[in-house]
């Protein structure tokens, strides 16, 4: 996944919640692929619209934690290695996620949870709570 161009995003968190990873979606052809995949062939059924807030889809905010067994996936940091669906790869148990944060090979039985969260500004989102 690539940054909005020009784009900085704070990430503010409320309570205590366990780290959120942003993950921007900001080139088209990456939301087209992401939308483009069948509900049928997903083990936990979520189009990247239930994802993402209205109007935000090139955003994506997600728990950094496998839904497996609670490792830490690549894929949030350049470089890392993202698995075959180019989002994120746990590599303690091969769990690999598309770039919507979709579970789709592996162990993992659901997508990388979505917190609650509210942008505070057009570059500031507040995790852990809801508008």
């Amino acid at each position: 996944a690539v940054g909005a161009p020009g784009v900085a995003l704070a990430v503010l968190q409320a309570g205590n919640q366990e780290s959120a990873t942003l993950q921007p979606l900001a080139a088209a052809a990456e939301i087209a692929e992401a939308n483009a995949v069948p509900l049928s062939i997903l083990r936990d059924p979520q189009t990247l619209a239930q994802r993402t807030l209205p109007g935000m889809s090139e955003w994506l905010i997600t728990m950094g934690v496998c839904t497996h067994l609670g490792c830490v996936p690549l894929g949030a940091r350049p470089g890392e290695n993202r698995g075959e669906f180019g989002g994120y790869f746990c590599p303690c148990h091969g769990s690999v996620y598309d770039t919507a944060a979709r579970i789709r090979k592996g162990p993992a039985p659901k997508n990388l949870v979505v917190p609650p969260y509210v942008f505070t500004s057009p570059t500031s989102v507040l995790v852990g709570k809801k508008t």
